[in-house]
């Protein structure tokens, strides 16, 4: 939801060096698809979500906790020790 900007140039490297070189642009449009969806979505349920408050604050602080705990599970997930 919106990590993409940060990190879209490593998973277009990695896809880059992975996939046969036949299969490259059609990877690279399918992953650039991809990760603008994401980004339209996700900014999309951001704006709902402060939207809901009807211009307080306490949407934004609200969202703001809901992105971080998204982040927090996301990282608890994928460690692996």
């Amino acid at each position: 939801m919106g990590m993409s900007t940060t990190i879209g140039s490593p998973q277009r490297y990695i896809m880059l060096v992975e996939s046969p070189s036949w299969e490259r642009t059609s990877g690279q449009a399918s992953h650039k698809y991809q990760t603008s969806g994401g980004e339209l979505i996700g900014g999309a349920l951001i704006g709902a979500e402060v939207g809901s408050y009807a211009d307080k604050l306490v949407g934004y602080q609200f969202t703001f906790i809901l992105m971080g705990s998204v982040a927090l599970l996301m990282i608890l997930f994928n460690y692996r020790p």
